[in-house]
């Protein structure tokens, strides 16, 4: 049986509250923490009786529940329901910085968590805001931290819903990203490799510097260069995992100037280098 966790746990880069330490019997944990490298901390898990709420501060992580694969990246919410199986795509939590909670559905307005469509979707700042109130009175309670945890816990969930709901009416528009930004985005992804993807990719949008750029970001969520990199480094993950084809080889066929260039931007978005990643994907 594993150790049961102090009600108050704090370290260089985590604090946690469990237990009594939440002041709140409806809140099992609530907490923070901080992953500078990858590391193998996720497996699978579940929480029996509460819903997580979890809100990525920086950073990214692959996560799955219930047999579907989530990006989860900066101001994201993600959201489990009691029972059901969760965790990191095969146990990496990959750098980022977070925020998260365990609630019980003890009322009705938690109880609307049930309703939720989508257990992936863009929050805000006022949930990072939200958690560091919560997390205030819990360090130094007083004689009115109970009531006022118990609505900093509401107003948590609260914007979880409301976020939600923001998610759904998006959700109903016209679908983006416009033609010319596809057609940029699918020229990018079938020729990472070539020096002038992104000149060539550009061109077919029918779109010049600063204005391909800015329409680039705001339809596909990232900038020309980062959406160039994280294609390369999906196909690295790929060939890392299912080919025994060199390190130096293949940072050369996937664009990059050199095999250190290479493993700086490969470990920039997963925390490993290449060497690593392979590791742990054949252990």
């Amino acid at each position: 049986m594993p150790p049961i966790p102090p009600p108050h746990l704090i370290e260089k880069d985590r604090e946690v509250f469990n237990g009594g330490g939440t002041l709140l019997p409806e809140c099992r944990m609530v907490g923070w923490s901080r992953f500078e490298r990858a590391s193998l901390s996720l497996g699978p898990h579940a929480h029996t009786d509460s819903y997580e709420i979890c809100y990525i501060v920086r950073g990214s992580v692959e996560w799955w529940a219930q047999a579907q694969v989530f990006d989860v990246g900066p101001r994201d919410l993600f959201v489990t329901r009691p029972g059901e199986a969760h965790g990191g795509v095969d146990a990496f939590m990959h750098p980022c910085e977070l925020y998260w909670l365990l609630v019980r559905p003890v009322n009705a307005l938690f109880q609307q968590l049930a309703g939720l469509n989508r257990r992936h979707f863009k929050g805000g700042g006022v949930m990072a805001e939200g958690f560091e109130r919560l997390l205030s009175e819990l360090r130094d309670p007083d004689a009115h931290s109970m009531q006022a945890a118990r609505s900093e816990l509401r107003l948590l969930v609260i914007d979880t819903l409301r976020f939600h709901d923001i998610a759904q009416r998006e959700a109903s528009r016209p679908a983006a990203p416009s033609a010319p930004i596809a057609l940029a985005m699918d020229y990018i992804r079938a020729h990472f490799p070539e020096p002038a993807c992104l000149a060539e990719a550009a061109r077919l949008s029918g779109l010049q510097g600063t204005q391909f750029r800015k329409r680039f970001l705001q339809e596909s969520g990232f900038a020309p260069h980062d959406y160039l990199a994280r294609a390369q480094i999906q196909e690295a993950k790929r060939r890392l995992t299912h080919t025994a084809q060199p390190v130096t080889e293949m940072a050369f066929d996937l664009g990059f100037s050199s095999s250190q260039y290479f493993a700086t931007a490969f470990r920039k978005l997963t925390g490993l280098t290449p060497v690593e990643y392979r590791r742990h994907r054949r252990e």
